[in-house]
């Protein structure tokens, strides 16, 4: 290991005098001088040394500088962190910019990375429901006719500015009772259903919007032994296990007589979940089919 001392007085400015490891000679390289551990001998020598030669002294002192500013700042410790962590945008569908201009959160990425691969095929027209600042919007709004609600003024203001740069789409700073009449291919709302209170009453009315044969596509924070004070922080009534949002839209499905839903899940043979495709970051998606038939499947991909 390399001491933290050895770090602190690189970035000081000192000249750096320690044991000669693997570690310290792959850290600090010629920036130091290095002594065999263990010999307080040759320890004292070199101090002696760089004591009677203020030139060499004044060079250890700026090379250690030079290796603390390039490597040990905290701009360039983070640096292979944040290229391993930056989130890699999805690849662009038909008609899709692959930069819309409106960045995604790395949980919002990984979520619509998901997203785009479960988008069904024959949607024309899409309603998203609680938009927020649109930047999932700007991304629905290339590739269809594309309305967004979002009841919070600032949040919509920004969705609206993204959305005009975008050249397509629309968002309303209404909710959704207050929207005229009109069905669509696709409705969906993205980690809004935890933030209502009659989650029951919210996907009927999300539903009712579709026309027949349209998706409703949703996602919602999973595990409800998760559910803390952060949650609470930003309105979550609830979290969702896998069984009570399966149970929430099935319940739907089979009252009205004909909506199948959709599950990208099977057991594994051990019993617990598999995913033909992985969650979403912080959730898992479901989709509801509004046109009867036998049976449940997933529809053909849009992308």
């Amino acid at each position: 290991m390399v001491p933290n001392k050895v770090f602190q007085g690189a970035a000081a400015g000192c000249a750096i005098v320690t044991s000669d490891t693997a570690p310290q000679r792959r850290a600090l390289g010629g920036a130091a001088v290095l002594v065999p551990p263990g010999d307080p001998d040759a320890l004292a020598g070199v101090l002696r040394q760089l004591a009677a030669d203020p030139a060499a002294l004044t060079r250890r002192r700026r090379a250690a500088s030079e290796l603390a500013v390039g490597q040990f700042a905290p701009a360039q410790v983070v640096a292979p962190l944040l290229r391993l962590l930056r989130p890699v945008p999805p690849p662009a569908g038909p008609g899709e910019r692959s930069d819309p201009g409106a960045p995604l959160t790395p949980n919002a990425w990984l979520r619509y990375d998901v997203v785009a691969r479960m988008l069904p095929a024959g949607v024309r027209d899409v309603l998203e429901v609680g938009c927020g600042q649109g930047a999932l919007g700007t991304r629905l709004a290339q590739r269809y006719d594309y309305l967004g609600l979002e009841p919070d003024e600032a949040s919509c203001a920004v969705a609206q500015r993204r959305i005009k740069a975008a050249g397509r789409g629309e968002v309303r700073n209404i909710r959704l009772d207050a929207l005229g009449p009109g069905q669509f291919d696709l409705v969906c709302a993205f980690e809004v259903l935890e933030h209502i209170d009659d989650d029951a009453a919210a996907v009927r009315q999300w539903a009712a919007r579709l026309r027949p044969g349209g998706w409703l596509m949703l996602s919602v924070p999973a595990h409800e032994r998760r559910n803390g004070p952060a949650d609470e922080l930003v309105g979550h009534f609830r979290r969702y296990e896998p069984a009570a949002i399966t149970g929430l839209l099935a319940s739907w499905a089979h009252r009205h007589r004909g909506p199948a839903v959709w599950f990208p899940a099977r057991l594994r043979p051990g019993g617990g979940p598999q995913h033909d495709r992985p969650p979403p970051a912080r959730g898992r998606a479901r989709r509801v089919r509004g046109r009867a038939h036998r049976g449940v499947r997933p529809p053909p991909p849009a992308c």
